[in-house]
């Protein structure tokens, strides 16, 4: 009788276990690698380039305590990711993401504030890149 309890509870111990081994599998962040020096993401088929992108949220003073309602109402998560110049008079939201394209990061975005938002992506020089607009001028 001990057995066929220990082997019953075991048997559900280990359906819950895989159980939550699928789910997980499921709902894996996304994976990013470098591939010919730009980001990609490695779990996507076929590996998709990722670029980065700066975000901005401007506003102005009169609608400044509304624009971080909106964004902490809508998108709560997202409020530790935006850093802000208001303190310091510049009443504009600055986020830096990693996305497929431009489009893909403003949706990034919560629909409240998109309309405002401008999207920007951000490159690196390399020292040759540098070199070569110079001959370039």
């Amino acid at each position: 009788m001990k057995k066929q309890k220990f082997s019953l509870v075991l048997s559900l111990i280990l359906i819950i276990l895989f159980s939550s081994l699928s789910v997980l599998a499921q709902n894996k962040p996304a994976k990013i690698g470098i591939q010919n020096d730009k980001k990609v993401e490695m779990n996507s088929s076929p590996m998709e380039a990722m670029n980065t992108y700066l975000i901005k949220f401007p506003h102005n003073a009169e609608n400044c305590i509304a624009t971080l309602d909106k964004i902490s109402k809508d998108s709560p998560e997202l409020l530790s990711k935006i850093e802000w110049g208001c303190k310091s008079g510049d009443h504009t939201g600055y986020m830096i993401v990693d996305s497929k394209n431009e489009v893909a990061a403003l949706q990034m975005v919560p629909s409240s504030v998109r309309s405002d938002a401008k999207v920007e992506k951000l490159d690196k020089f390399t020292m040759a890149e540098i070199k070569s607009l110079h001959q370039n001028h």
